[in-house]
């Protein structure tokens, strides 16, 4: 049970359905740890359109991400229901393959500037600057040990002075789904 609770591992589909009817929850609850509710989507004429730009993660620095390669046209109702968010958005590209999120390498990433002094969510994904390049993990206040096989940071790595962690932006979510 404890590794569930920890997020290292999924309970095989018949505990999820035991579990869930117990605790008068539903399954995507106790996975997700909220209710995932459908909204409606306004009619495709009526709807507000959002440019969102992506931008190539080799190129950020310090300085910013630098100029934007390209921008997609999505729909900002389509934006909010898949990611809870519709502006201020941004896609980049994974560098590399991360097989603990089924990601390879490619996947277009949605991503949100993470703003200084705005606190970081446990268990959700960023993008940090590591050494000159960029990592994506898992941020977390209870360490590495507890996400088997996961790239994690913890406020800890982020007050190092070697391998610093300089937070990047938020990982809301791929083109497919949410992380």
């Amino acid at each position: 049970m404890a590794r569930y609770w920890d997020g290292s591992r999924l309970p095989p589909s018949d505990t999820l359905i035991s579990l869930s009817e117990t605790l008068d929850v539903s399954p995507t609850w106790l996975i997700r740890g909220f209710e995932w509710t459908p909204a409606l989507l306004v009619d495709a004429s009526n709807t507000d359109w959002v440019e969102v730009p992506e931008y190539d993660l080799q190129q950020m620095t310090d300085d910013g991400k630098g100029e934007p390669i390209g921008t997609t046209t999505f729909r900002r109702d389509w934006l909010y229901v898949t990611l809870n968010e519709s502006s201020d958005l941004w896609i980049a590209r994974m560098l590399s393959p991360a097989p603990t999120l089924h990601l390879p390498a490619g996947t277009p990433l949605f991503c949100k500037d993470q703003l200084p002094g705005e606190p970081m969510i446990e268990g959700v994904h960023y993008f940090f600057r590591v050494n000159g390049g960029i990592v994506l993990a898992k941020f977390t206040f209870r360490g590495a040990g507890l996400y088997t096989g996961e790239t994690v940071a913890t406020p800890i790595d982020m007050e190092r002075e070697d391998d610093q962690h300089f937070v990047i932006a938020r990982v809301l979510g791929s083109v497919a789904r949410p992380l």
